[in-house]
C-alpha cells in the first residue's frame, strides 16, 4: 500500500518516501489500517504501536462499531481514544475535534468526505460541503494527537473559520433514552493559549470501569477560544457537566483567520491518565517536532515491528493481509506505563487487556515468538497489577478489573512464557499469583479470581447459576495444569503433583453417553437438558458454555490428549468426532475456543485434513473491509491469521506448536537469542496443497508438531509440498 502524497494540502508528506528503505514495497506499506474494519470492528486510527492516543474519525449515529468508524457514514469529528475489534457496549471516543465549514456553521456537523487514505501512523481525508473542502491530515505520538486542516474554497463572506471541541463526547449506545457510556464530571481552564483540564468517564463492555482523562490542547494559529459564544476568561475554571442523561455536550470553538486556514492550521491534543501537568508536559515535548517529523517517527516505530518479519513469495493480496493482520495485533493492549495513577513508579503497565480470554490463545504466543521484549513487558504488567491490586487480571480496562469471560487465563499466559523460557520477570511471583487464583475465594469472581472457592473430590463443580459453568470448569482444569507445569519447572514437586491430579478431575464432567462434557448439580446428578450446541441464542449467556457449546469444548483436552483420544473411541473415533464438527458446520472460526480446531487432526496423524480445514478458513479472509471473518477481539483473530501464514499454531500454555503449512515461499524473523529463523515452502504451486515432508535444519521431522525450544536452537523448518494428500507419519 503505497503512500499517496497530497497535491492540494499544505503538508506534502514527502518525508514518507525516505521510509521506503529503497524498497518498492516495505512491510509498513503493505499494512492497511482499513483492513477488517467491517466485520472485524478494526480501528484505522493514526497511532504508534500500542499508543495511548488512537486518533480516528467518528461517524454519525454509529452504534454498531465500537471503534467509532463506519466507512460511508458522515464524519462527526475525530476522537483520540478507541478500542479495536471489540464487541459489546462501546467505550472511549474522548475529545472530539471537528473542523467546521465556513458556510452554515453549527454545533453538530456531519460531513461527507472523499480521498480517504491511511498508513500506519497516519490518517488522511478531505471533508466536502458543496465546493468547500477541508483537507485533513492526522498523526500521533504515544500521548499526543496532531491535527492539520487546510480549507479550500472558503465562503467569500467569511472572516474566520472554526474548529469545534466536544469535551464530553463518548462512543456510546442509547438505552431507554440514556447513553450507556458517558462523561460524569470534569473541568477545564484556558491559559497561555492552552486549554487544559480533566474529565471522569465510565461505561462500556465489562463494567463501568471509570477513569479520569487529563488533557491539554493547543494551537498557536487560533484567534481565540469561545464557550457559548463568549471568550473564555484566562485561568478561570469551567465545569464540564455530565451527559449521563443525554443532555447537551460541552462545546468550545476555536476561531482561525481565513488567510491562515487556507495555508493550513495545526492543533495538538495531549492526554494523560496521571495528571494535567503530565498532559501539559507531553504537549510541550511534542512541540519540538514538526508534523512531518512526527509522521516519520510514527512510521519508523511501525517499521521496527513490521520489519521484524520478512516474507517472500505469495501474491500482493496475501502480503497486504499478512502485514495488516500484524499491524492489528499491535493496536491493543495500550501502553500507559508511568502515565497512570497507582502505577506511575512501576516499570510497565498496560490497559485494555480486552480480554486475556481472547488474547492468550494467539496474540500472546505471537508476541513471545516475534516480540519477546514486548511480551516480557506485558507479563510484568500482569504481575504489577497482582502486586498492587491483589489479583491477576483477565479483562483489565481503564485501570479496573472487568468481566472474566472464562477461566483464570492469565495462568495460561504466565505458563506459556515460563515453559518457553521467556525470562524477564519473576517466575516465583507468577506461581504465587496463579495459586491465589486457584486457592483463595474471590469477593467478586465475575471480574477477578475464580467462581470455584474450594477444591473437593467431586472435581470442578460450581453452582449452576453461574453462566458458562461447564466451560469455566474445563478452563479451570487447564489453568490448574498450567500451575502444575510452572511448579514442575520451579521444582516444587508437591504443587506439581497436586495440580496435575486436580486437573484430571475434569473427567468427572465427561458424560459417558454423549462423550462430551456436561453439567452436574451439587449432588453429582447429570442435568437432563443435554444439547451439543449453545442452548441460548446469545452464546455469551448460555447456562453451561461460553461462546461455544459442548461439542466445541469437548473437541480436545490439551492437558491429557492421550487419555482423551482413548475416551473418544481411539484415533478413529477422535477423527470422526472432528469430522462431525466440520461436516455439520459446528465450526466457526469467529470464536476463540475454536481457533485450534483445524490443527487437532494432527493428534491422530491426519495432516491432510488439517490442511483441508485451513484452506477453507483461508476463504474467510479477504483484502477489504470484511478481510476478517468476525470481530478482531483486540487483534486475536489477526494473530490467528499470522500463525496460519507461518505454518503452525501454538498450544497456548505449552512449549508446543501444531504444524500446518506456510502460505509464503519464505518467512524469516529474528529469535529472542538474536539468530535468524526461516520457514520455507518448497515446490510451491496452487495444486501443491499438501505436505510431503517436513525438514528441521535439513533433517526429517517425523511428527506434526514442533517445540518452541527447538525453534530457538534451529535455523530453519522446510515444508516440501505435493499435490497428493499423504499420511506423513
Amino acid at each position: 500500500m503505497n503512500i499517496v502524497l497530497k497535491k492540494n494540502g499544505i503538508i506534502l508528506l514527502s518525508v514518507l518516501l525516505s521510509l521506503q528503505f529503497s524498497k518498492a514495497a516495505s512491510p509498513v506499506n503493505y499494512a492497511n489500517p482499513f483492513w477488517g474494519w467491517g466485520t472485524g470492528n478494526v480501528s484505522p486510527a493514526a497511532m504508534v504501536p500500542m499508543g495511548a492516543v488512537k486518533l480516528s474519525p467518528t461517524m454519525e449515529l454509529n452504534t454498531e462499531k465500537n471503534s467509532g468508524y463506519y466507512k460511508g457514514k458522515p464524519i462527526l469529528g475525530f476522537t483520540h481514544t478507541q478500542t479495536s475489534g471489540t464487541g459489546g457496549a462501546p467505550r472511549y471516543g474522548n475529545l472530539m475535534v471537528t473542523p467546521l465549514f465556513s458556510i452554515n456553521q453549527t454545533t453538530k456537523q456531519a460531513a461527507s468526505y472523499q480521498n480517504e487514505l491511511a498508513s500506519p501512523g497516519i490518517y488522511s481525508t478531505t471533508l466536502v460541503n458543496g465546493n468547500e473542502r477541508i483537507i485533513t491530515d492526522l498523526t500521533a505520538s504515544h500521548w499526543v494527537g496532531i491535527h492539520h486542516y487546510t480549507w479550500q474554497n472558503v465562503d467569500s463572506t467569511a472572516n474566520s473559520v472554526s474548529v469545534l471541541l466536544n469535551l464530553s463526547f463518548n462512543h456510546t449506545r442509547i438505552k431507554n433514552g440514556k447513553p450507556q457510556t458517558y462523561t460524569s464530571d470534569g473541568e477545564y481552564r484556558y491559559n497561555d493559549n492552552i486549554l487544559s483540564g480533566s474529565m471522569d468517564c465510565l461505561g462500556g463492555w465489562g463494567g463501568a470501569c471509570p477513569y479520569r482523562l487529563f488533557f491539554a490542547i493547543a494551537s498557536t494559529d487560533a484567534l481565540g477560544i469561545l464557550n457559548e459564544s463568549s471568550s473564555l476568561e484566562i485561568n478561570k475554571k469551567y465545569k464540564i457537566p455530565t451527559n449521563a442523561e443525554g443532555n447537551s455536550p460541552e462545546l468550545l470553538r476555536l476561531n482561525f483567520p481565513v488567510s491562515k486556514a487556507k495555508t493550513g492550521i495545526e492543533l495538538r491534543v495531549a492526554i494523560s491518565y496521571l495528571s494535567e501537568a503530565d498532559a501539559l508536559n507531553s504537549l510541550d515535548t511534542s512541540k519540538q517536532l514538526s508534523f512531518p517529523q512526527i509522521v516519520q517517527k510514527a512510521q519508523i516505530a511501525w517499521s521496527n515491528y513490521l520489519d521484524a518479519v520478512q516474507i517472500e513469495g505469495g501474491d500482493e493480496a496475501d502480503k497486504v493481509k499478512f502485514y495488516s493482520a500484524l499491524r492489528n495485533t499491535l493496536i491493543m493492549p495500550t501502553n500507559v506505563s508511568k502515565h497512570v495513577k497507582d502505577f506511575e513508579t512501576d516499570d510497565e503497565h498496560f490497559w485494555d487487556y480486552y480480554a486475556t480470554w481472547d488474547l492468550y490463545r494467539s496474540s500472546m504466543p505471537l508476541y513471545t515468538l516475534f516480540y519477546p521484549n514486548l511480551q516480557q513487558k506485558l507479563i510484568r504488567s500482569y504481575l504489577n497489577i497482582y502486586k498492587q491490586k491483589g489479583w491477576l487480571p483477565d479483562a483489565w480496562i481503564a485501570g479496573n478489573y472487568a468481566t472474566v469471560q472464562g477461566g483464570s487465563n492469565a495462568d495460561v499466559v504466565l505458563a506459556d512464557a515460563i515453559v518457553k523460557k521467556l525470562g524477564g520477570f519473576d517466575d516465583r511471583l507468577a506461581l504465587e499469583a496463579m495459586l491465589k487464583n486457584a486457592e483463595q475465594p474471590s469477593d467478586d469472581p465475575k471480574v477477578k479470581g475464580r467462581f470455584i472457592q474450594t477444591k473437593t473430590n467431586k472435581g470442578y463443580r460450581m453452582s449452576l447459576s453461574v453462566k458458562g459453568s461447564v466451560s469455566r470448569a474445563v478452563e479451570y482444569a487447564y489453568n490448574d495444569y498450567c500451575i502444575a507445569q510452572v511448579a514442575n519447572i520451579l521444582k516444587n514437586k508437591k504443587i506439581k503433583k497436586e495440580y496435575s491430579k486436580l486437573s484430571d478431575q475434569i473427567f468427572e464432567l465427561y458424560h459417558p453417553d454423549y462423550n462430551m462434557f456436561w453439567a452436574k448439580d451439587a449432588n453429582s446428578n447429570w442435568q437432563t437438558d443435554f444439547s451439543p450446541v449453545s442452548k441460548s441464542t446469545n452464546i455469551s449467556n448460555d447456562p453451561y458454555f461460553y461462546e461455544g457449546g459442548s461439542i466445541i469444548y469437548s473437541a480436545w483436552l490439551p492437558q491429557n490428549m492421550q487419555k482423551y483420544i482413548q475416551l473418544s473411541g481411539g484415533t478413529d473415533g477422535y477423527e470422526k468426532r472432528l469430522d462431525s464438527i466440520f461436516a455439520k458446520k459446528y465450526f466457526k472460526l469467529t470464536n476463540e475456543p475454536e481457533f485450534i480446531l483445524p490443527y487437532l487432526y494432527n493428534y491422530v496423524g491426519k495432516h491432510a485434513k488439517t490442511l483441508d480445514a485451513l484452506y477453507q478458513c483461508d476463504k474467510l479472509f479477504g483484502v477489504d473491509k470484511n478481510g476478517l471473518p468476525g470481530q478482531d477481539d483486540s487483534g486475536a483473530m489477526s494473530a490467528w491469521y499470522v500463525f496460519r501464514c507461518l505454518g503452525f499454531f501454538p498450544v497456548a500454555g505449552q512449549d508446543l506448536y501444531l504444524l500446518g503449512a506456510p502460505v509464503f515461499d519464505k518467512i524469516s524473523f529474528i529469535k529472542q537469542n538474536g539468530a535468524l529463523f526461516t520457514i520455507e515452502r518448497k515446490n510451491s504451486g496452487k495444486s501443491n496443497k499438501y505436505v510431503k515432508q517436513i525438514l528441521l535444519d535439513g533433517k526429517a521431522l517425523n511428527r506434526l508438531w514442533i517445540r518452541h525450544s527447538e525453534i530457538l536452537v534451529a535455523n530453519s523448518i522446510t515444508f516440501e509440498m505435493t499435490d497428493v494428500p499423504s499420511i506423513l507419519f
